[in-house]
């Protein structure tokens, strides 16, 4: 659904709006709803590409000492703690209350891998 509808968001490749993407930026809906003989719209003469400073590793460093930063990866690690505390003790669980095997184990995992990928 994404890759069909999502536009061009990136102000380094559309400005604010008033420069078309590249072809390989564009969502495929695009393709999908013009004619082969039409062509596609080209960037207007008057706006400019603006080219700006692409961040590195090092200039985000300053973002994990931001209150709101901290507030989400503290959420998401206790999410994450959470999540591993089920995942070790269900072994132990499966094992004594529902005499379970290494096998049979083993496939009460996939639902909780495979589930994520789903949604």
């Amino acid at each position: 659904m994404y890759v069909f509808f999502m536009l061009e968001t990136c102000r380094n490749i559309v400005s604010n709006g008033s420069i078309p993407p590249q072809p390989w930026s564009r969502p495929l809906i695009v393709y999908l709803i013009h004619r082969p003989s039409a062509p596609l719209p080209e960037a207007e003469s008057s706006s400019e590409r603006v080219v700006k400073k692409r961040p590195t590793l090092l200039s985000s460093l300053p973002i994990l000492v931001e209150k709101e930063s901290f507030l989400l990866r503290f959420f998401g690690g206790l999410v994450y703690a959470g999540f591993m505390i089920v995942m070790t003790s269900l072994l132990p669980q499966l094992k004594s209350t529902y005499n379970y095997n290494s096998l049979q184990i083993g496939l009460c995992y996939l639902p909780i891998s495979f589930g994520p990928l789903l949604i």
